[in-house]
Formats: C-alpha cells, structure tokens, sequence
C-alpha cells in the first residue's frame, strides 16, 4: 500500500481524477457568438498539476465579502516583471517562461473587482467590421482618403468627398447592424454580469457593446457615480443628429445619396425642421431654416456632444481607488486624448497607498516605442495576440 501511494503521488495524470469535475462550457448561443476553436489551455494544465481542496474552480466566488479577503486575493497573484511578454499564440505548446505569465493572466481576469476597459477597432475585426489603420484591410486604404475621409473640415469641402463620405458610412452601418457579437465582447458581457465590469471606453462606432445585455445602456446621468457601464469615445453609428435642433433619429441610409443610391441627398436635411418650419410657415410666422443630418459620431477638427460629461466619467474612474485592473485591448492607442486616458488611469492604479492595479496591453502586434515610452513600467503585461482568446480565460 505504501508503494502504490508513493507512485501515484510521483507522477501528474495525464487526465484529471474522476472526482474533478470539469468545468462546464459557457453558453454562447444564447447572444449568437461564432466561439474560437476549443483550446487546452496552460492554466488547466497547472491547475493539474497542483490541486488543492481551496482551489477547487466550484468553490470560487466572484464577490468578495470584506477588505480583508480582497487583500488576501491580490495578494495570491504574482505579479510579473514591468512589460513582460505573452504570446497568446503559444497553445498547445508550454514554454516555461509563459508558465507563470498564463497563471497571472488567468487570476487577474478572474479575481479583479472593478475592471476598466479601453478598446479599439481590433475587437471587431472578428466580426467582419474592418478598422481604419491596416495597411492591407483597414477603411483608409481602401478608399485611399487616409483620415482626411474623417476629417469635419474635408467631407464638405466638395462633391465628391461629400459622396466617399457617405458610402463609408452606408457601408459600416450595414456591416455593424448585422454583425454578430464576437467572443471578446462575450467576455465583457460576462463581466458586466458579475458586477465586476465598472466601466468600457470604446473608440469604436459600431455599437456592438449596445447588443450586449448587461452593457449595453449608454445614457450618461450627470449624477456623479451613476454612470453607464459603456462610454462611447467617438459616438456611434446607428444614430443620426441633426446640427440645429440635436434631434436623433434612427440612421436611415436611404436617405443619403451614394453610387447606389442616386436618389438621396449627398447633405440630407432635418426632418424635424422641415416640419416645424411648414408650421411656422401656415402660421405667418418667419423661418428659422432647417438644418442638416449626420452619423452621431466624432470627426476630426470637432469637439464631442458629450464631451464634458465624458470627461466627468474619466475624472471620476481616475480617482477610485477599487479600481483594480485596467485592459487597453484591440488599439495602438493612436488618438492623443485616448493615449492620454490610458496613461492617466495606469498611473493612476500604480501610485499612492494601497494603489497596486494591474494593467495589461491586449494586442496582435507589438507596442510601438512610443507607447512604451508613454507606460515606461506601469504595464504589468504585454499580451500579443488575437483578443478573442481571451473567452476562454474566464472561468
């Protein structure tokens, strides 16, 4: 009997005892998600490896119920070395150095309280809305406008800019009303729902974040500390906003005039407006003018809607201190005010008592020089790879 302990206790199995239940698949058919390809991730593997009655996965809990657990919580995760690297593209291989690195990433995902998230056009990418910068699929390059394409003062400088413009914004309002929520999105989602998801600051205008159940309400109440869980940096395109009365509509892309669409109006003009000046109009009184309609998003050389309102929320969230994990995930952080965000949260977790946040860099290539610059130590992790992979982080 002693033998047959000793040998048993001396080598890993292969596969884990009958008496570890495994853990059951999210259900992602409930929000249509296309899921990635099942994977045998690394921290199963060590959870293997070393078991104990504690860290049973049934046994966890989301919500921690004093300041002393939470001390204790942080306090089980090993921080790595400032700017250590994770490839997410390691699987089904186990390098030794990512050992670790997989380990921290799997308990900070699954441990944090109070997430912050910053995101770009590289969560949407997997479901088929392109973004702006690539070289080969990016917006820019194939209408050959660079960013003068979202540029206030060049759209209406003429005709044919005027139409560029509108074609874009028919095609990614097609694109974003039927694209399926991607696995990334899942994973906010299930955040959200456990409460532990303060806040997502989008630069994306697709509105996909809005399909989520539990994230989706944008309205920003002014009362400090009831903000919505989703902030849009740059607006959204399933909206339209007049320029003289601020009425929203719903986009109706018939309504402007494209290569397919002859019949529209290259500047369509407030429906509300014309209304209201036909009453004046049968009451003798005089005009007032109609204004125009766009797509409620942010161009360049234009100041937001609800810029002081955002700039509430930033102020806010750079403040508390329970916030505890900060992804900036799917952007290059090529927008200075964005940058900046970044930077001032990040600084904002790694100083000051009792401030120990961590921060990652979720993206499918490298951090440029000047973002490094920009963190100098404050990330906690670089993670290069497709952020859909991610999903399957969280327990």
């Amino acid at each position: 009997m002693a033998s047959s302990t000793s040998n048993s206790s001396s080598t890993v199995p292969l596969t884990p005892p009958n008496t570890l239940k495994r853990k059951q698949q999210h259900n992602v058919e409930s929000l249509n998600v296309s899921p990635l390809k099942p994977k045998l991730l690394l921290h199963d593997l060590l959870q293997y490896e070393k078991l104990t009655p504690t860290s049973s996965p049934e046994k966890k809990s989301h919500k921690l119920t004093s300041s002393k657990n939470k001390r204790k919580l942080n306090g089980s995760i090993r921080r790595p070395i400032p700017n250590s690297t994770l490839s997410l593209d390691c699987y089904p291989m186990i390098k030794p150095n990512e050992k670790s690195h997989n380990k921290y990433l799997h308990c900070i995902l699954n441990e944090c309280q109070n997430i912050v998230v910053v995101a770009g056009a590289g969560i949407s990418t997997y479901a088929g809305i392109p973004d702006f910068r690539s070289k080969n699929s990016g917006l820019y390059s194939k209408n050959k406008c660079n960013k003068s394409l979202m540029d206030l003062n060049m759209i209406y400088s003429n005709e044919s800019m005027t139409l560029k413009f509108n074609e874009l914004m028919v095609s990614l309002y097609s694109k974003s009303i039927n694209a399926k929520i991607t696995p990334f999105h899942q994973l906010l989602d299930k955040l959200a729902e456990q409460k532990r998801l303060k806040r997502v600051y989008t630069q994306n205008i697709d509105s996909l974040e809005t399909k989520l159940p539990h994230v989706m309400e944008t309205q920003i109440n002014k009362t400090k500390g009831n903000y919505p869980i989703l902030v849009q940096l740059h607006g959204n395109i399933s909206e339209t906003r007049c320029n003289k009365c601020n009425n929203i509509r719903k986009f109706d892309p018939n309504r402007l005039q494209t290569s397919e669409n002859p019949k529209g109006r290259l500047i369509p003009s407030c429906l509300e407006c014309e209304e209201l000046e036909s009453v004046r109009s049968i009451a003798g009184l005089r005009s007032k003018g109609v204004g125009t309609i766009r797509p409620t998003i942010t161009l360049y050389n234009e100041v937001h809607n609800k810029g002081d309102a955002i700039a509430d929320i930033i102020n806010y969230d750079t403040k508390l201190k329970s916030i505890d994990l900060l992804i900036i995930v799917g952007t290059m952080l090529s927008i200075p005010h964005v940058k900046k965000l970044c930077q001032n949260m990040a600084h904002s977790l790694k100083n000051g008592r009792r401030r120990k946040g961590h921060v990652i860099f979720v993206s499918n290539e490298p951090p440029t020089q000047s973002i490094l610059n920009t963190f100098k130590d404050t990330l906690d992790m670089i993670v290069i790879g497709d952020c859909q992979t991610l999903y399957n982080y969280i327990d």
